[in-house]
């Protein structure tokens, strides 16, 4: 059956690419979104003293519902985006009744719903445990299942034994690709990399892509 509008698809047009859009608004809007997201992890680890030394299931979901909020309540004044836990993603999606594909996390484009820039959350449970990581950044991002009108997007980390350095080496030999230093996070396990989009879903997408990586250390760090 092939695939009709949906409500959002119906009533919005197709959108440039979410970061040129947000940086209409201001020059160093990337920066900062992704400093709510740090902040949002400080609020929830610091100030909230959240503590899983006893939790063993659900860890990926329950986090990331947590953090959401957080993030939420530190984004001052009313920026041109909003965040949502679970956005479906219609544009990529397969016919009904498939569900569409939905990252942990996105940040939407508030005058046009269509174009966003997700976020996708895994539990590392060792520094050197990041094949999943990987995965699903060459299956979801780099063939264009989300970030269909964003040129960029995000992995979180969460890092429950060892160290940040450690994850972030294992997950550039992987990909097979340099992860550079985020210049507006200098203090923060916050890299970039950079990619080309060739997937076959990817003919009407933003080609060049750079992806995020943040690393929150929720466990030891040894």
């Amino acid at each position: 059956m092939p695939k009709r509008l949906t409500p959002i698809q119906a009533n919005y047009p197709v959108p440039d690419d979410f970061v040129a859009l947000v940086r209409r608004w201001r020059s160093d809007a990337l920066d900062i979104l992704f400093g709510y997201v740090w902040r949002g992890f400080d609020k929830l680890l610091l100030e909230d003293e959240f503590d899983l030394s006893q939790a063993e299931e659900n860890l990926e979901r329950s986090i990331t519902q947590l953090v959401c909020q957080r993030i939420r309540d530190v984004m001052e004044g009313k920026p041109p985006f909003y965040l949502e836990h679970h956005w479906f993603e219609d544009e990529t999606r397969e016919a009904a009744p498939a569900a569409p594909p939905a990252p942990d996390l996105a940040f939407i484009l508030r005058a046009n719903p269509r174009a966003t820039l997700p976020l996708e959350a895994k539990v590392l449970r060792t520094d050197g445990r990041v094949a999943e990581y990987v995965r699903d950044i060459n299956a979801n991002f780099l063939e264009c299942r989300y970030a269909p009108f964003s040129s960029q997007g995000g992995m979180l980390g969460y890092l429950l034994r060892g160290l940040p350095s450690r994850a972030l080496d294992k997950i550039a030999t992987q990909l097979g690709c340099e992860l550079v230093p985020h210049a507006a996070f200098p203090e923060r396990d916050h890299r970039c990399s950079h990619h080309r989009r060739t997937g076959e879903a990817c003919s009407d997408v933003p080609r060049d892509f750079t992806r995020h990586h943040l690393i929150i250390v929720l466990g030891e760090c040894s």
